[in-house]
């Protein structure tokens, strides 16, 4: 029960009269024929069911006083000396954030330090999806098995345990949103949602008319009622933001949302709990995902038993001439996330083996890492590309993007060949 509500039954009950009898304008004196001491009954009734003491000369509040000014005024004094703010604990910025959910994950799994042998003996592989005129909204290019980590997949299942809450036990209204959240987040869990993210001022979706999206939220801070969530802000970064509680209501509350959910709230939220698990590091399982790559190899069948096997994308070195196929029969604008991702994937391949040289777990030399580094910063300069024909469509980007694909291709094939034949003692 919210504190106006409580205020509220408690008022009803002095006065002998029903909840629904009470307005905000009534004055306690004139319309409620209280006096000085059915006013003070009142209060003290008030402070054992809040468990705090009311300063009425703070409160600036009498039996000359209205209703409504009762209630605000101890709703925002109780706001004042209880000031909380919590935030719990996540990887910024995450080492992949080409997906929002995928950067939720990994903030959560890798949050203070955590669980760095499990991430980089993963996401090595390479996929790229062949349907994609068909879904032009989702994702080509990706990291395997980077978008296996949705809700009720278990690619992340051994460091995140989810629950599903139903919204309908709950009697929602905008302020008991927010006091559920903050009870989640008490408890230690990050919560998730979906929303219709385009009433979220702060995000980069706040200028569209409607867009159904996930929002991960790690925090709250009583004293400017705002929440903190994982996102990508007006300026296009991977950000934490602050949102007002408000705007997350209207999120939930949008009339195309509502359509969508047939009339509800909303149909769930997901709250996740980092868990602990030991992960021993494994350089034969890199070897052989590297080995998958150059064959392009459909490694989501080494784990059809527990993951989702994907029959209809093309894998590893394969991947580049998809992309370049993507080139050529390019839409009006190319969709610079596939660009992202696959910088990202030359980024974590350097920043795998520079790890693996820091704990001693492979011997990578010098000439190794240079190479790979090369392939990060060529991959970089394949995204500005994209961003730069955006700007200004011109045949000569296109044809600079595909030299450098070639470029960065022949130099990644010679650079996984070596490890392979052995140079370098990986354990």
């Amino acid at each position: 029960m919210n504190t106006k509500d409580l205020i509220l039954d408690v008022i009803a009950e002095k006065c002998y009269m029903g909840r629904n009898e009470l307005r905000d304008d009534m004055t306690l004196e004139g319309d409620l024929f209280l006096d000085s001491l059915g006013f003070m009954t009142i209060v003290v009734e008030l402070e054992k069911k809040l468990q705090e003491l009311l300063p009425l000369a703070e409160l600036k509040i009498s039996v000359r006083s209205t209703v409504g000014e009762m209630c605000t005024s101890i709703q925002e004094y109780l706001k004042r000396i209880h000031k909380e703010a919590r935030s719990l604990p996540i990887c910024f910025p995450p080492p992949m954030y080409f997906s929002l959910h995928v950067a939720a994950a990994l903030s959560m799994i890798l949050a203070e330090g955590e669980n760095e042998d499990w991430f980089y003996n993963n996401f090595i592989q390479a996929s790229f999806y062949n349907d994609y005129d068909s879904k032009a909204k989702s994702h080509k290019y990706c990291v395997y098995p980077a978008m296996e980590m949705r809700p009720g997949q278990t690619a992340a299942g051994k460091y995140i345990a989810q629950t599903h809450v139903d919204l309908e036990v709950f009697n929602m209204k905008a302020d008991s949103l927010y006091e559920n959240i903050k009870l989640f987040i008490n408890q230690g869990y990050y919560v998730s949602c979906v929303a219709d993210v385009s009433r979220i001022k702060g995000t980069r979706y706040e200028e569209r008319s409607f867009l159904l999206h996930e929002v991960m939220i790690f925090g709250y801070d009583d004293a400017l009622e705002t929440l903190d969530i994982l996102d990508f802000d007006s300026k296009q970064s991977i950000n934490k933001i602050k949102i007002s509680s408000k705007d997350l209501w209207n999120a939930f509350t949008s009339p195309e949302l509502l359509k969508i959910f047939q009339g509800n709230v909303n149909n769930s939220v997901i709250l996740y709990r980092r868990k602990k698990a030991d992960f021993k590091f494994d350089f034969g399982l890199v070897r052989e995902l590297l080995r998958d790559y150059l064959d392009s190899y459909n490694s989501s069948r080494r784990y059809s038993l527990l993951l989702p096997c994907d029959e209809n994308s093309t894998w590893g070195i394969g991947t580049y001439d998809k992309i370049t196929e993507y080139l050529e029969h390019r839409e009006e604008r190319l969709d610079v996330r596939l660009f992202h991702a696959f910088y990202e994937h030359k980024k974590l391949m350097f920043d795998r083996f520079r790890y693996m040289k820091q704990k001693g777990l492979y011997h990578a030399e010098d000439e190794l890492l240079h190479g790979m580094e090369e392939n990060m910063q060529g991959a970089e300069t394949v995204k500005l590309m994209a961003m730069k024909y955006n700007i200004k469509p011109q045949e000569q980007t296109i044809e600079q993007m595909t030299l450098k694909l070639d470029g960065i291709k022949n130099r990644e094939i010679c650079l996984y060949e070596r490890i392979l034949r052995g140079n370098g003692e990986g354990r």
